[in-house]
């Protein structure tokens, strides 16, 4: 509900979901993040097909590759965003980056689809548009996502808000 904080991390760090009946979490760019265990056999992908999808709302875009909306903590399912760009760091050399106008203060919806592992059989959505596809070829285990941050940590946070994720 709104008002309600969230803990996690292993700092402790919070993040607070927002009024207005929206539902989002706030992200402060600075150690707020979410985990979900790797214990969750749903994220055991293997090769399969993964559709990744939210909605968000920076407050600030950092570095060319500086605001992360999802991670892992073995940096293998990164969707990061900046300055004119958002991408896809899947891992075992998948790294799909493509020009985008991604403002402040505006909700945005990203996607990511994988129907396969074979060339270009995953598709990148902004906005509701297809603005590139590639080849994503990681085969998952059981891991552990992160959402509002990557691995690496430090500057590479969400600075704003995440909404409705969905990871099927």
């Amino acid at each position: 509900a709104a008002g309600d904080t969230l803990t996690g991390g292993d700092s402790g760090a919070t993040a607070t979901i927002s009024g207005g009946g929206t539902g989002s979490v706030f992200f402060d760019g600075s150690n707020d993040y979410l985990r979900i265990p790797s214990v969750n056999s749903s994220f055991a992908f293997g090769t399969g097909a993964i559709t990744f999808e939210c909605w968000f709302r920076p407050t600030n875009t950092g570095a060319t590759l500086g605001g992360h909306i999802s991670g892992s903590t073995s940096d293998n399912f990164n969707i990061f965003y900046g300055t004119g760009n958002i991408g896809l760091w899947g891992g075992s050399g998948t790294f799909m980056n493509f020009g985008a106008n991604v403002e402040l203060d505006t909700w945005h919806h990203v996607a990511v689809v994988r129907t396969g592992t074979g060339y270009n059989q995953t598709q990148f959505y902004f906005n509701g548009n297809r603005i590139g596809f590639g080849t994503w070829q990681t085969n998952y285990g059981a891991i552990e996502m992160l959402l509002g941050r990557n691995n690496l940590g430090g500057g590479n946070e969400l600075d704003g808000y995440l909404s409705n994720v969905r990871i099927l």
